[in-house]
C-alpha cells in the first residue's frame, strides 16, 4: 500500500507526497524546487549566449517541505458564470460594475485620511 498523502498535525495541512518520495529528505525536495524555479523555461536555441545564469543555492538552515500542499476545500473556489447569450454577459458585467462602485462609495464614506494618503502615494 503506497501512501499518497501526508497529514501534518503541526500545520493542519494535507500534503501530496507523490513527488517527495523521489528524494531522500524534505530538505532535498525543497532545494530541488528552489533550483527548478530558477531555471529558464524558454527554448535553449532562443537564449542569448552571453546570458549565462547564476543559480542561488538554498541555505542549509532552511527547513524542507513534506510535499505539495493540497487545498482542502476550506477556501471556496471561484465559480465563473457560464454565458448563454450576450444579454446574460451584459447583465453580469453591469452587476460587477455596480458592485465595484458600491464598494468604492463605502470606502470613500469612511475615513477621509485614507483618500488623501492614496493621492500622496500616486504622485
Amino acid at each position: 500500500c503506497l501512501k499518497r498523502y501526508y497529514i501534518s498535525t503541526k500545520s493542519n495541512k494535507v500534503y501530496d507526497i507523490t513527488d517527495r518520495k523521489n528524494y531522500c529528505s524534505n530538505f532535498c525536495y525543497k532545494a530541488s524546487l528552489h533550483i527548478k524555479n530558477q531555471i529558464d523555461n524558454s527554448p535553449l536555441w532562443l537564449r542569448k549566449f552571453e546570458d549565462i545564469p547564476e543559480y542561488e543555492l538554498m541555505e542549509s538552515t532552511e527547513g524542507g517541505l513534506p510535499g505539495e500542499c493540497i487545498d482542502q476545500g476550506i477556501v471556496k473556489a471561484l465559480v465563473e458564470p457560464a454565458f448563454a447569450s450576450i444579454s446574460m454577459f451584459t447583465e453580469v458585467s453591469l452587476k460587477d460594475i455596480v458592485d465595484k462602485e458600491k464598494g468604492k462609495e463605502k470606502l470613500s464614506r469612511g475615513t477621509s485620511y485614507r483618500k488623501s494618503s492614496k493621492l500622496l502615494k500616486s504622485t
